[in-house]
């Protein structure tokens, strides 16, 4: 007959397995591609991947990838500090509310670091405000402020409300030219990425729609 220290010594053996494989460590990160898992390890000696690295099949991420929009040419930096130049993009309206209520997203990118902020939105119309935010937060951050803002044509972003607060705080909004998104690719591509891995965690997670603002804010948390 097994004694009760000996059930919890196999219950103490089984919660201490090693069970980091490829795979695991792939939906810890947020169902980060598999080569850039394995490029992290490479980069981290305590980030230890046991068993094969060989790249597996993984459903959830082929059902959320067949998704998303078709690629933009790769992002090349063009400033040399934070806050010169901010990516910004809206989503929605999403076809399922958020638990929070929310029906869409706006991200802003830093061009330097590539640190990404997202802030959950009920209607477009508050896209403003929270550019607003951000520019608070970052300047608590930074001892310089935001030298030019990189967008689409929206209407969010050209309201006369949002083209006196630009012109009176000395920020340039640059905006592509019509029928020309790739000049708004940086934003467009992490929206696509982050898009992408949300509906992953939601696919493999078996989860519920209706979290994916918690979905997204986990993709954008580990991403930076």
């Amino acid at each position: 007959m097994v004694n009760a220290t000996e059930n919890v010594d196999a219950q103490y053996a089984r919660i201490e397995e090693k069970h980091d494989t490829l795979l695991d460590w792939h939906r810890c990160l947020g169902h980060f591609s598999f080569d850039k898992v394995k490029q992290l390890a490479d980069h981290h000696p305590q980030m230890i991947i046991n068993g094969s690295r060989t790249n597996p099949t993984w459903v959830s991420c082929i059902a959320a990838k067949q998704t998303r929009s078709p690629n933009f040419s790769p992002a090349t930096r063009t400033t040399t500090a934070p806050l010169q130049v901010i990516h910004t993009d809206l989503a929605g309206p999403i076809k399922t509310t958020s638990l929070g209520g929310a029906r869409y997203y706006v991200l802003f990118i830093d061009d330097y670091s590539r640190y990404t902020v997202i802030y959950f939105l009920y209607q477009k119309s508050e896209t403003f405000a929270k550019f607003r935010q951000y520019k608070a937060l970052v300047a608590n951050y930074h001892t310089r402020k935001i030298k030019a803002l990189r967008s689409d044509n929206g209407g969010e972003y050209t309201s006369n409300q949002f083209t006196k607060f630009m012109r009176e705080t000395g920020i340039s909004h640059e905006k592509p030219a019509p029928y020309s998104l790739e000049q708004n690719g940086v934003s467009k591509r992490a929206n696509r990425t982050l898009v992408g891995r949300a509906k992953a965690m939601i696919l493999d997670g078996k989860m519920s729609d209706n979290l994916w603002a918690e979905a997204m804010h986990t993709a954008v948390y580990l991403m930076n």
